[in-house]
């Protein structure tokens, strides 16, 4: 008797909040929205749709790619609306009232909104337009302003212009966001969005952080010093200082870094050849793959890459074998240790060891 009172009072407590969401989850569905812009028959949304298919494929169809990219730029400003909606994406009434109803009523089988791919969506929108999305700046930068963590990317997917902002809002930002607001402004970097030359400006900030106690902060900002690679006379200094402290990720990030600065090579490539030293195995991985990366100074590193052969890291032998075979008839002194690798215990080494006395003697 006790638990049929209970299974209706569950009743009556749960058809009303059903109802409630059902009706919600309708004027969301009937609410009007604006139409999608159409290029060539198909609409932005469509335009998505291809570019993603294309990219998912391997080797990447560059040619679908490329007409998929080209058509939402044509697109143009039309599409600024959409990416901004996406990028502002909440979970509205509705959307609560049916992640609620699939909680605690899962026999209804209702499908739960992911907010975070409707951001990632507006970011991915605003990068392909990049320059076209100027006129959603102040937008961008007001998001990025009061709601820290919310658009980095898409700040900086509108390219140069929003450096300057950029470079305002980082001075002023805490902790963790400082950290992912380098990070945007690498990957900008990396991906050409941004040059070196143009990112310069934001270097006496990131030469602040380095030495700020976010270590997630000063980690991106060694990281972004690299990405950048110039003002070596105040970058360089720092990095090899970096390469002091206690942090594994701190000092593969600081050797990393300096491998960048090639032209500087005389004075990086010492610091990697302490590096295939170092007490950890991800930093001597590390060294061993800029060394080859650089290929400079083979009279040092070659030698020095010749003793790594001996480490008991496999990770670090295959580098090592790898790097070796980047300096070419350079390391033509290397090759008698090399054709002992021939014979190491690991495969992976065996190979690499191979295909590096070819490139030598090639």
């Amino acid at each position: 008797m006790k638990c049929r009172l209970e299974r209706v009072r569950y009743a009556v407590w749960l058809w009303p909040a059903v109802l409630a969401g059902i009706f919600l989850i309708a004027y969301a569905l009937w609410s009007p929205t604006p139409n999608l812009p159409v290029y060539q028959g198909k609409s932005l949304y469509e335009w998505i749709a291809e570019l993603d298919r294309a990219a998912e494929l391997h080797p990447a169809q560059f040619d679908k790619v490329a007409v998929a990219q080209a058509a939402i730029r044509a697109i143009g400003t039309n599409a600024l609306p959409f990416a901004l909606a996406n990028l502002h994406a909440r979970l509205t009434l509705a959307d609560q009232a049916t992640a609620w109803m699939a909680k605690h009523a899962p026999f209804l089988k209702l499908g739960v909104k992911d907010v975070s791919e409707q951001r990632g969506l507006g970011v991915q929108i605003l990068d392909i337009l990049g320059p076209i999305a100027t006129p959603c700046l102040p937008e961008l930068i007001a998001g990025a302003t009061n709601t820290p963590g919310y658009s980095e990317e898409a700040l900086l997917a509108v390219g140069p212009a929003a450096l300057p902002a950029f470079t305002n809002i980082l001075s002023t930002m805490k902790s963790p966001e400082t950290g992912r607001l380098i990070i945007a402004l690498t990957q900008s970097v990396r991906d050409g969005r941004i040059t070196p030359k143009e990112a310069t400006g934001v270097l006496p900030c990131l030469l602040v952080i380095f030495h700020s106690k976010d270590r997630f902060a000063a980690l991106s900002a060694a990281e972004a010093m690299g990405a950048i690679h110039l003002q070596p006379k105040i970058c360089i200094p720092l990095l090899i200082e970096g390469f002091s402290n206690t942090s594994p990720e701190f000092r593969s990030a600081c050797l990393e870094s300096l491998s960048n600065f090639r032209s500087d090579a005389d004075i990086a490539v010492p610091v990697l050849m302490r590096g295939l030293q170092d007490q950890d195995q991800v930093v001597r991985i590390i060294a061993a793959m800029f060394l080859g990366q650089i290929a400079s100074l083979p009279d040092q590193a070659v030698p020095a890459l010749e003793a790594a052969l001996k480490d008991s890291s496999v990770a670090v032998r295959g580098a090592s074998v790898f790097s070796l075979g980047q300096f070419g008839p350079s390391a033509i002194n290397a090759i008698p240790a090399l054709e002992q690798s021939c014979l190491d215990v690991e495969e992976p080494v065996r190979d690499a060891a191979t295909n590096a006395l070819r490139m030598i003697r090639r």
